[in-house]
Parts: structure tokens; C-alpha cells; sequence
């Protein structure tokens, strides 16, 4: 039945084939799988895990029948409890409240044990490539990150600015005490280390196509240089 539909998928016909040959590769089963595995991995993913549940499910209560007749072991009398029994093993978590007693059945649920390791790890790799950043979105983190610092170095120059001006202009007014001098030494170096810490960040995000973000700093730090406040800062720091 597998068999049948994936082979009357789009992905098993004479135009794949053809397709495949110009490639120098087979136009198989496991070629179909692993386009229906790229385009719908859930839809593979837990196809393969229902089917594998109602069959092995089947098999362990057809090999554990002959215990039925005794009335203390009926543990897999009941379809639900032996698909329970393979939805346990399958995911590895094996309560112990079903298990096999015959060796046929044992052999059964080995093969389970085998076959759910690789359902959970496909499970596992379709989560994480779904999960999985695009190179597209990398680009979109970087540009978001770059905004988000240029704003902190907004922040940072506008304290900057405004506290040199207003301690500069009580300066003059020679209403300029001690301790708020220190005070403010403190802010504006840690404000200052902030910003170059900013700027800094902010070059190592480099990206080819962000050129125009590259040519605003550069305007930035351009009117940066030129702002005279930078004159009174070294007025006011002790050397």
C-alpha cells in the first residue's frame, strides 16, 4: 500500500525520471522519499508513525494471541492496548505496564525499537529545519540588531551632548559643585564606553548588502566629529 501511493505521487513519473537522468541521479523510491520528506515532512513524518503504530500494533497482538486464553494474561486482547504498547516503545518511554511475553513477540518489538529510534530523529531533524533561520531571515536579524544598536548609540550621544552642555553651562555660572562634577565624570565616561562599545558592534555587522546602512554611519560619525561639544568633554575630564 506504501508502495502504491508513493508511487502515484508527482514525484514518480517519466518527467522525474527524465529530470533525474539529466542530473545523473535515480529516480527511485528513496528519491521520492526524500522529496516528499523536503517538501511535507510532517505530513510524512506522522503518516509513517500512524501506519507504523496500526501495523506493529496488529502484529503484537497476533503474536501475543496465544496468551489470550489464559484470563490473567488478556494485556493485548484489546487493539488500543497494543497500539498503546508500540506508541510506548516507539517513543522510548516504555512504562512497563504492556510488554511481550512470547518470543515471537519480543522479536516484534525489537524491530519497534529500531524503527521508533529513527521516527523520534526524523522528528527531530523536521523540527529543526523548520526551526532553522533562512538566509533571508539572517539578514533580517542583522538589520533589526543594527537598528536596535543605532538607537542605543542615539541614546548614548544625546546624554552625552545634553549633560556636557548643561555642566558647561553651569560651569560658567560657576554653579558647578564637587560631587556632582564626580558624579557626572562617571556617568559620562561609562556613557562614552558605551557608545564606543556600540559603534564597535555596530562595524562588526558587516553584510554586502547593507551598504547604505554603512554610508549612514559614516554620515553619523561625520557630524559626530564635527559637533564642538567633543572640545567642552575635554575641558571637563581630568587628563
Amino acid at each position: 500500500m506504501i508502495r502504491t501511493l508513493i508511487i502515484m505521487s508527482v514525484w514518480y513519473n517519466n518527467r522525474t525520471q527524465r529530470v533525474c537522468n539529466m542530473y545523473a541521479s535515480e529516480a527511485n523510491l528513496l528519491f521520492v522519499i526524500k522529496c516528499i520528506l523536503k517538501i511535507n515532512p510532517y505530513t510524512l513524518v506522522f503518516s509513517a508513525m500512524s501506519i507504523s503504530v496500526f501495523y506493529f500494533g496488529f502484529a503484537i497482538r497476533i503474536c501475543e494471541s496465544p496468551l489470550q486464553r489464559d484470563k490473567d494474561n488478556q494485556l493485548f486482547h484489546n487493539m488500543l492496548n497494543s497500539m498503546w504498547n508500540i506508541i510506548i516503545t516507539m517513543t522510548t518511554v516504555g512504562y512497563g505496564d504492556y510488554f511481550a511475553q512470547t518470543h515471537l513477540g519480543r522479536f516484534v518489538i525489537f524491530f519497534v525499537c529500531m524503527w521508533g529510534v529513527f521516527i523520534v530523529s526524523m522528528m527531530v531533524i523536521t523540527l529543526n529545519n523548520t526551526l532553522e533561520t533562512s538566509n533571508l531571515e539572517n539578514k533580517a536579524i542583522v538589520v533589526v540588531q543594527r537598528l536596535q544598536i543605532k538607537n542605543e548609540m542615539k541614546q548614548y550621544a544625546a546624554f552625552v551632548l545634553t549633560s556636557t552642555i548643561k555642566t558647561y553651562l553651569l560651569n560658567r555660572k560657576q554653579q558647578l559643585t564637587k560631587d556632582f562634577k564626580k558624579q557626572f565624570q562617571i556617568k559620562l565616561r561609562f556613557y562614552l564606553h558605551q557608545l564606543k562599545i556600540a559603534q564597535r558592534q555596530y562595524r562588526d555587522m558587516t553584510d554586502e548588502n547593507l551598504t547604505e546602512e554603512m554610508l549612514d554611519l559614516q554620515k553619523v560619525q561625520k557630524k559626530i566629529s564635527q559637533v564642538k561639544s567633543y572640545k567642552i568633554i575635554s575641558e571637563i575630564l581630568p587628563k
